[in-house]
């Protein structure tokens, strides 16, 4: 998930912004779709998801919104039932969202649009960066923000085939977690860049003094906040440091590309935390 200002304030300066997001009920209420840009399935436990292209009221950026209501489309909280557990299939769910973001940037999608930079959040769209990785040759750098370290994104190892991610990602540098896949550890393994909600963030994850912070999980931190040392300023707001690439990024709300691809052909800097908790 991003924050409602930040994709207006990434336009500004330029850039082709589009977003992606879950077909929750709030979101598709909001939602114009202009036109279906595919579907598949069965995938992800829908029978179908269909992926459309068009305005969200309120938000100047167009967007892209999954519709499969057999994940999406549920009354209350959107990672919470009625019953205060998570919902059982919230790995699967977020896994569509992450699958329909690596693909946008592969460009095998939306023929008429390919971004050059796909930036998750959280770890509900951390797998978008597993994905990524799946395609060395794809055009697309990826970009993940840390909001909670805490909220990590477990599942079980049977669950990498309902994921579509082959076995072979599930080892120790990949996104393999003390005997559990993390969504979160695959970001931070495979994205291009890896930023933080604000410096002071950053660096209590550098120092491991989260008392949430495994040593393994803080080793691989480390690297994390070592190359957002450099994406992260005091400066409020968002601002384009270089780019080479064409014009074009996309927010996926709510990879080492197998280490080949750790130059990003675009550097952001971000200061101003995008949300508390």
């Amino acid at each position: 998930m991003s924050s409602p200002a930040l994709p207006p304030a990434i336009a500004r300066q330029g850039l082709d912004v589009r977003l992606l997001l879950p077909g929750y009920p709030r979101s598709s209420m909001r939602f114009r779709p202009k036109v279906t840009v595919t579907t598949v399935g069965p995938a992800f436990g829908a029978a179908t998801l269909a992926l459309r292209f068009g305005m969200l009221r309120g938000v100047d950026v167009p967007a892209y919104v999954i519709d499969a209501p057999a994940l999406f489309w549920r009354t209350g909280h959107p990672y919470i039932a009625p019953d205060g557990r998570d919902w059982a299939d919230n790995t699967t769910r977020f896994a569509a969202l992450g699958w329909f973001a690596a693909h946008l940037g592969s460009g095998d999608i939306d023929r008429a649009w390919r971004p050059a930079i796909v930036h998750g959040h959280d770890w509900h769209a951390a797998l978008a960066c597993a994905y990524l990785a799946l395609n060395p040759a794809a055009p697309c750098h990826s970009v993940f923000t840390i909001h909670n370290l805490a909220f990590q994104g477990l599942f079980p190892p049977d669950l990498m085939a309902a994921l579509q991610l082959p076995a072979r990602l599930f080892a120790f540098d990949g996104l393999e977690f003390y005997g559990q896949g993390s969504a979160m550890k695959a970001a931070i393994q495979y994205a291009d860049r890896i930023t933080t909600v604000s410096p002071s963030y950053a660096r209590e994850i550098a120092r491991a003094s989260s008392a949430v912070a495994s040593k393994e999980h803080s080793r691989i931190a480390r690297r994390t906040c070592a190359a957002s040392s450099t994406a992260l300023t005091t400066r409020s707001g968002i601002r384009r440091a270089t780019r080479t690439s064409p014009s074009a990024t996309t927010q996926a709300a709510c990879p080492a590309r197998l280490r080949a691809r750790q130059r990003c052909s675009a550097r952001w800097a971000c200061g101003k935390p995008l949300m508390r908790r």
